[in-house]
């Protein structure tokens, strides 16, 4: 994944030194962790010291299109449970969970390590619905 090719516009303000990306294939399809060190200005952050939320959405969702392709998001949801700091690397790792015809049904996740006890725990945590386009047939 060329992470900061695809990031367009907010490509100069968020740039990842790696990433590292381990991928591996599960019974229901891809899965992905990827260690990014982000370096974001203050304009991917809308308070100081924490990435945007909007940002991390959109590194998981870019990460499960990774994983389902051909597919696009029909869902993505998304629950923050601790602020996110720009200046660490983050483990970022999807999987999928079922599959049922075109619909591909994931989950993901955001992990930090945490400065009191340095345990690696998880900051976001997210889940998609991707469809895979209906393919339209010659006749």
């Amino acid at each position: 994944m060329q992470l900061t090719r695809s990031l367009g516009r907010l490509g100069p303000r968020l740039s990842s030194r790696g990433p590292e990306k381990i991928r591996w294939s599960s019974p229901l399809g891809k899965a992905s962790e990827t260690t990014l060190s982000l370096t974001p200005d203050q304009a991917t952050c809308y308070y100081p010291g924490m990435l945007h939320g909007g940002v991390s959405a959109f590194l998981l969702d870019h990460l499960f299109a990774d994983c389902c392709s051909p597919a696009v998001t029909a869902r993505l949801e998304v629950s923050y449970h601790r602020p996110v700091p720009p200046d660490i690397p983050i483990i970022i790792r999807v999987w999928p969970v079922k599959v049922e015809g075109r619909k591909k049904y994931m989950k993901g996740c955001i992990r930090v390590r945490e400065d009191r006890t340095g345990k690696i725990v998880d900051a976001i945590e997210a889940e998609a619905l991707f469809i895979q386009p209906k393919i339209p047939t010659v006749a």
